[in-house]
């Protein structure tokens, strides 16, 4: 029986599937229709989702949870923080934050259509349901949307050389969500800290602020031992448990160093090939020196 999205069934294929043709519809609008077009499309979309982002609350699948469900009008993961600031990294960003939007745009919209975790036990045949269904969907296109618009036409210029300062913004945000986290703890659940600093907890640690989810220890739990103590993990009782936020740095500088290149290639490419021209000039040039020394 069909009550929520879950990894290759029709809600999950057909939400992916719109999502791809909204985008590509979006592009394609925005590149038709000029500059001035896409600049207020941009700015309507980002302003629209901002907006979204805190009416929810009106719709009675969160009604029916409130206040509890003030929490998720919060930035309690990084796409509700994305949601919150990008209106505001769009008019008065620098280069650094918009690259920020460019990368997290991808990829957190792509991890969302693959794993739509907070959908799996939405009763969609129920019309609160299905409008949770809808809204979880549509405030992410646009985080996709306007990360490809604003560089395709040309609002922002990517520099590869750029995305050395990923890890430290990513962790940046991750900072936010777990201060986000210890005020609504504070002020609206009451967990026990235990609880709070663990990774079992889907209120706080959704985007792995805490720690991986267990989910992923028949993957990654041999390595747990190994990391470097305090600065990944520390030991309560006979558990691992992982320094919340910093943890992420060294994984998150190892997925920038390997994503980060391939999704600037589209606009970078020349860029690259210039560099690794200009580098294989230096090689050659020191090999020849020192073979001319010998």
């Amino acid at each position: 029986m069909l009550l929520g999205v879950s990894f290759g069934n029709f809600p999950y294929v057909l939400a992916i599937l719109l999502t791809a043709v909204l985008f590509y519809a979006c592009v394609a609008l925005c590149h038709r229709a000029g500059k001035d077009f896409s600049h207020k499309f941009i700015t309507v979309m980002v302003w629209v989702n901002f907006a979204l982002h805190f009416l929810k609350q009106l719709n009675p699948y969160y009604a029916a949870e409130w206040p509890l469900s003030l929490a998720r009008s919060t930035g309690e993961n990084l796409c509700a923080v994305l949601v919150i600031i990008t209106p505001f990294l769009w008019h008065f960003g620098n280069a650094y934050v918009k690259d920020y939007m460019y990368y997290m745009g991808i990829v957190s919209t792509l991890v969302i259509l693959l794993y739509p975790t907070s959908l799996v036990e939405v009763d969609i045949r129920e019309l609160d349901g299905f409008l949770e269904y809808v809204r979880f969907y549509s405030c992410h296109l646009p985080l996709l949307v306007v990360a490809v618009v604003m560089v395709n036409e040309g609002f922002h210029k990517l520099d590869y050389h750029r995305l050395w300062a990923i890890p430290f913004m990513f962790c940046a945000v991750q900072a936010i969500i777990f201060l986000n986290s210890l005020i609504l703890n504070l002020c609206l659940y009451h967990y026990s800290w235990d609880y709070f600093f663990s990774v079992d907890a889907p209120e706080f640690n959704s985007s792995f602020t805490f720690g991986p989810g267990h989910l992923l220890d028949p993957v990654l739990g041999w390595l747990y031992p190994y990391l470097p103590p305090y600065l990944m993990t520390y030991h309560y009782g006979n558990e691992i448990r992982f320094t919340p936020v910093l943890y992420l740095f060294l994984p998150i500088c190892l997925l920038t160093a390997i994503l980060g290149p391939l999704l600037a290639l589209p606009y970078e490419w020349r860029h690259m090939k210039a560099d690794r021209a200009a580098i294989g000039q230096k090689i050659k040039m020191a090999k020849e020196k020192w073979l001319h020394r010998r």
